[in-house]
């Protein structure tokens, strides 16, 4: 805010890998000179740019923090063990569950920051567990038995799909992105079996 040309201000977020990964979310002064030019590069550099307002963890990371926050919860409240969650998610969420994803990234350091931010814009939904915070850059157990009762299973669904579903609905409603565009980016950023605007219109 306290910058003389703002109009030159961008954030071009890539996704791990960032050098084979198609999406990038763009945000800037989406009228501004600097802000084509860029969007013009990420097209040449074989990319696909996604407009996104400028929110708190922009549109992708929002979808994925609730993806790790919820399957966090479900294990800090014993719903099922960490190898169950991550089963489940990958069946029905897809990307290869999110403590596999948070084994990848060495527990994705922004997750409590991002979370952090989102507290303080929206409320206590954004709260980290405790579980989250102690693992911190330690890998997730992901051995064992990964079955359970259906019941377990369709709590774990339900929940994950009713706050992935419900927060893209809310990006669309709040005009961070498009409903096209959020589809696009869970699939190909966050490798989602769906796009969640697309199954909450089912």
């Amino acid at each position: 805010k306290n910058m003389a040309r703002p109009g030159r201000l961008l954030v071009w977020h890539p996704f791990t890998p960032a050098w084979r990964s198609q999406p990038v979310e763009l945000v800037g002064d989406y009228d501004g000179y600097y802000w084509q030019k860029a969007y013009d590069m990420t097209i040449a550099l074989g990319k696909v740019p996604i407009v996104t307002d400028d929110v708190p963890c922009f549109a992708a990371d929002q979808i994925f923090e609730i993806y790790c926050l919820v399957c966090a919860w479900l294990v800090e409240k014993r719903v099922a063990t960490v190898a169950q969650v991550n089963a489940i998610a990958d069946k029905y969420i897809g990307g290869s569950g999110a403590f596999n994803v948070l084994n990848i990234t060495a527990g994705n350091k922004i997750i409590g920051f991002c979370a952090d931010m989102m507290r303080a814009q929206y409320g206590e939904y954004w709260t980290v567990p405790p579980l989250l915070l102690q693992q911190g850059s330690q890998p997730w157990d992901l051995s064992g038995d990964t079955s359970c009762d259906e019941a377990t299973e369709r709590t774990i669904r339900d929940q994950l799909m009713a706050a992935i579903v419900g927060r893209a609905i809310w990006l669309v409603d709040n005009n961070v992105i498009s409903a096209t565009d959020l589809d696009w980016l869970c699939k190909n950023a966050l490798g989602f079996k769906f796009g969640p605007v697309t199954r909450f219109n089912e």
